[in-house]
């Protein structure tokens, strides 16, 4: 069975107790992302907030076979569900709009 055929007859009209809540996240590695993915597996709308270059956890073995580039296991796991933006936090642009983006959030979730 393949996965179209295991998720034929799913629901794709059901949303989870936290539906409507915005979460901006600034997380990292293991902890805080495991925070943010269990929001989001219960309906926040969760905004992960990188680097330019990515965080740490894109690189921690083992990676997930047959992807091009490499994707961490790890990283696929805690960030599922999840929506992600990279901002340099070094320029004052990406400030003001890390910043606009909290304002407008219910939960900022750090670590």
């Amino acid at each position: 069975m393949n996965r179209k055929d295991f998720f034929r007859n799913a629901r794709g009209d059901l949303s989870g107790p936290l539906d409507g809540v915005r979460v901006l996240e600034a997380t990292t590695t293991w902890a805080g992302p495991m925070c943010g993915c269990l929001l989001a597996d219960f309906g926040a709308d969760v905004i992960k907030v990188e680097a330019l270059d990515g965080e740490v956890g894109r690189h921690v073995q083992p990676m997930l076979p047959g992807t091009d580039p490499p994707v961490s296991f790890m990283h696929a796991t805690v960030n599922r569900n999840k929506r992600s933006l990279a901002l340099d936090l070094q320029d004052p642009e990406g400030v003001a709009l890390f910043l606009d983006l909290a304002a407008r959030s219910d939960i900022v979730l750090e670590n």
